[in-house]
């Protein structure tokens, strides 16, 4: 079988989806992620023609998101038309799942150089965005497995998890991705992008827009529920926030990465899915895992 391995990885800084200070709020989503194609590129030296097909991952395909935004940002990087490009939704993972389709593609011997990676402009194109469930669905499941906040705090009541641990998370996470930043551990993924700073100057931007150094335990604590206003846990500082921006792997196989001098940072040795009940969909990577590590040799 060939394996997949992983040449490259790069992103675009990440951006708030906010309509006066998100770094990218006039920035298209299929521009975005022309942009990153291209760099990436650029980058390894690669010659454009070697590369056989984009799988590109996103949630909202409508908009600057919809007719196969993959293919749509293939032709505006100015990529040879031979470069095939599909664009596939697994929700929150569909990016994983482009990287995933990639490595099986390889694994089976269909193409030998893929880019892998995905979008999502949660400004532009709201999550809540055109969405019409059928009544069916309901029949069996409430529709408050639709939000992903009301989930999480069913999560942290099955599990008792305290407000004050999620704030600690949380403010853990802050500093971890202040200190990376600061030391410029980042600097090597994130390529610099054109946005506009919070007073709308246009900028070419290189740090991560949501991260708060200056954040603590009081100031977090001090914030109110966001979802379940009464009894509820997670607010707008320990949960994720909405965000924009793109991100995009170079993936071959091992053979091809040889035949081109090419050093590997990352060997894909496997990969799964898990269901779960929506109503705690959060609790998927964790089972996901926990059978993959518990499952003898």
């Amino acid at each position: 079988m060939h394996h997949a391995v992983v040449i490259e990885a790069v992103r675009t800084p990440i951006g708030r989806a906010h309509p006066e200070k998100g770094m990218f709020r006039d920035v298209r989503a299929d521009d975005l992620s022309a942009d990153l194609l291209s760099a990436l590129v650029k980058k390894v030296g690669i010659s454009p023609e070697a590369i056989e097909d984009i799988v590109w991952g996103c949630v909202k395909q409508q908009g600057e998101q919809g007719y196969n935004i993959g293919r749509m940002a293939a032709l505006i990087a100015g990529l040879p038309v031979t470069v095939g490009s599909v664009t596939v939704n697994r929700l929150c993972g569909s990016s994983l799942q482009a990287i995933n389709q990639a490595a099986q593609s390889i694994a089976a011997n269909c193409e030998d150089v893929q880019i892998a990676g995905g979008v999502e402009h949660m400004h532009h194109i709201p999550m809540e965005a055109g969405f019409d469930a059928s009544p069916r669905l309901f029949y069996h499941h409430s529709p408050a497995t639709m939000n992903m906040g009301l989930t999480a705090e069913n999560l942290a009541l099955r599990h008792k998890i305290s407000r004050r641990e999620q704030d600690e998370f949380a403010l853990r996470s802050h500093r971890l991705a202040a200190k990376a930043t600061d030391e410029g551990k980042f600097a090597r993924e994130v390529i610099p992008t054109w946005g506009r700073d919070e007073e709308g100057r246009r900028k070419l931007l290189t740090v991560d827009q949501c991260i708060r150094p200056d954040t603590s335990l009081e100031a977090l604590g001090a914030l109110k529920a966001a979802f379940m206003p009464d009894g509820g846990t997670v607010t707008a500082g320990n949960a994720s926030p909405l965000n924009v921006g793109a991100a995009a792997l170079l993936i071959m196989s091992e053979e091809r990465a040889k035949s081109l001098g090419l050093t590997p940072k990352v060997r894909i040795r496997s990969m799964a899915v898990a269901g779960v009940d929506p109503s705690v969909m959060g609790i998927g990577p964790f089972l996901l895992h926990t059978k993959h590590w518990n499952e003898p040799d």
